[in-house]
């Protein structure tokens, strides 16, 4: 049965899965089997909000519904409790951070069942019997709503688990906890970060058993580099690597600390060759968060279709309380080439016009369309 699972992952993984951690691009559509390698056939079975190709990963016409991500969470959260692997964890977090939350507007009375990584604004048309990008829930539209709300409701519990060798921290974020650990014992603990805004993470012991020894096993994630652990301030070496999990074992006491840093800076991301709608083109992130451009953060002369990214380009990082709910946005100098207009001839000469500077602001993927429907785009080209 693990077998199998691991072929299903690593195909899901490896060929079918959006940068977002999004995995149903299809509404509707044909099944398709492989039964050995380099031969497809299609079969004529109906799937519905379905995986789809190997590699065939749309953008503006993706369906990625909200529940379809949740269940990809829900399993590799099953796959991580029965090996707790680094890779299921880092799966549950690309997950819910982008493809999950984006499924809900911010004053949580707009939701979606649609969760494409690029948006034409009001004239974009769904490839599916949604009416609309958002809806207000009712009899029709329940079942993303409602599974959005449990898994937010339920987040604490994919925290930690424990075995016979201690507590394992899957995932961050300020929180106090009280742990049945085995052999009867419980431990109480504070954690105190802004992750994912930031990447210091500090356990505190507040409440442990005398001659407590066992270990305390940390996440740290494939997408960070050079991490450090210390314990009561002193740096534990050696430095961990990225996509696993470091451990340290003693015997605690109460008021020890461990600190987790994960520096997270701005990263340019390719897809494989074979994703054709994102060749030629990256997506920006920091720490697990994916960031898009909206329409808004544009001058009006400008249209996110124009923008190129510099290869080199300097991002500065900001908190803002009063955008979004509070988010970081990264700012940087791109370059806008001349407009083509989207309702213009379907091929055309190119433009001798060299491109121009221009200030781009990117927002978190996952708070999108929370002003206006505006124009979004997560790949960019690349200049």
């Amino acid at each position: 049965l693990w077998r199998a699972l691991e072929r299903l992952w690593s195909d899901l993984t490896t060929k079918k899965t959006f940068v977002t951690g999004a995995v149903s691009p299809v509404h509707k559509g044909l099944s398709n089997r492989s039964y050995e390698s380099g031969k497809r056939t299609i079969m004529n079975d109906e799937v519905h909000e379905a995986a789809g190709l190997p590699y065939d990963l749309p953008n503006a016409t993706a369906y990625n519904e909200t529940c379809g991500q949740i269940g990809n969470m829900m399993w590799n959260w099953r796959m991580l409790c029965i090996r707790p692997e680094a890779r299921f964890a880092d799966l549950m977090e690309q997950t819910l951070y982008n493809s999950i939350l984006s499924g809900i507007e911010l004053d949580g009375e707009g939701w979606s069942y649609t969760n494409p990584l690029r948006w034409y604004g009001v004239e974009h048309e769904l490839l599916s019997n949604d009416s609309h990008l958002r809806f207000a829930p009712g009899e029709r539209h329940i079942c993303c709503p409602t599974n959005l709300m449990r898994t937010v409701a339920s987040m604490h519990g994919y925290l930690y688990t424990t075995d016979d060798e201690g507590l394992c921290v899957h995932h961050f974020g300020a929180n106090r906890a009280d742990i049945a650990m085995p052999n009867e014992r419980r431990i109480a603990f504070e954690v105190e970060t802004d992750y994912p805004w930031d990447g210091r993470i500090k356990l505190t012991l507040e409440d442990v058993a005398a001659d407590s020894e066992f270990a305390i096993r940390l996440r740290v994630p494939s997408w960070t580099k050079n991490a450090d652990l210390s314990v009561n301030g002193k740096a534990v070496a050696p430095v961990p690597a990225a996509g696993s999990y470091i451990s340290h074992c003693r015997a605690w006491k109460t008021g020890d600390t461990v600190e987790l840093n994960l520096p997270m800076p701005v990263r340019l991301i390719v897809a494989n060759p074979r994703v054709e709608q994102a060749r030629g083109q990256v997506a920006v992130a920091r720490g697990p968060i994916i960031y898009c451009l909206e329409s808004v953060d544009l001058p009006e002369s400008i249209a996110v279709e124009q923008i190129r990214l510099p290869r080199h380009a300097e991002w500065s990082v900001r908190y803002d309380a009063d955008l979004l709910g509070g988010v970081n946005i990264l700012e940087t100098e791109a370059l806008a080439v001349s407009e083509l207009a989207l309702d213009g001839p379907l091929y055309r000469e190119l433009p001798a016009k060299d491109p121009q500077s221009v200030a781009v602001r990117l927002i978190p993927y996952f708070a999108w369309n929370n002003r206006g429907e505006p124009r979004m785009t997560v790949w960019l080209p690349l200049h």
